[in-house]
């Protein structure tokens, strides 16, 4: 009788593959040869469910992306507003420095130097997402990406000088506003945007 193919499982294996060696080696420093040999197949089977490089790497980064996702949906589901959702998602980054740097690394290095247009979609398709998840628009959600991976990316130049934490309260403060302060009686007391600060007059009471 034929073999029979599990070509999902087929798939899946060299998509894991192929995303050890990009983090270990970088996207330009891996061969189709290389992921093929590593997965066990021939380069003949690669070609056949990626015809190209670039397309492996999207499938990559597909796959880094829905199970980024998927994270966060679980830990943001036992929050309801915004500024709890956002929080959990900053805390959520500083724990995954490592693998974001890794990820992110591998995305600057196929991108180079004119951008891919297979990559760029996909993270616009990430943006949408993540701001499903958080409860933010698309453009705030670009905020938070380009502050935290920026901060991560960072931080491997400056020696891990940068806090990430400082600029995770710094976000989500500028994101979601800042928590309410409470009055006597319980009453929040809010300012809205140009408001500004009572004047005290020589005795302390406000004018």
């Amino acid at each position: 009788m034929p073999k029979v193919v599990d070509h999902d499982a087929v798939r899946a294996a060299l998509i894991g593959r192929a995303s050890g060696l990009f983090v270990e080696r970088g996207y330009a420093g891996v061969g189709m040869r290389e992921v093929a040999a590593a997965a066990g197949v021939p380069k003949s089977s690669l070609y056949h469910y990626f015809p190209t490089k670039e397309a492996l790497l999207a499938e990559v980064c597909r796959t880094w992306m829905e199970a980024e996702l998927e994270v966060l949906r679980g830990l943001v589901a036992p929050h309801r507003s915004p500024r709890a959702r956002l929080e959990a998602c900053v805390e959520w980054t500083v724990r995954a420095e490592k693998e974001l740097l890794a990820t992110s690394v591998v995305l600057l290095d196929a991108s180079a130097p004119r951008g891919s247009p297979a990559i760029a979609a996909l993270f616009e398709a990430y943006v949408e997402g993540l701001a499903d998840v958080v409860g933010l628009t698309q453009e705030r959600v670009r905020v938070l990406l380009a502050t935290m991976v920026g901060g991560v990316l960072l931080r491997q130049i400056d020696g891990g000088r940068l806090e990430l934490h400082a600029i995770g309260r710094w976000l989500v403060n500028t994101l979601a506003g800042r928590p309410r302060r409470h009055a006597a009686g319980g009453t929040a007391a809010r300012s809205r945007p140009g408001d500004r600060p009572a004047r005290r007059g020589p005795s302390g009471a406000r004018r």
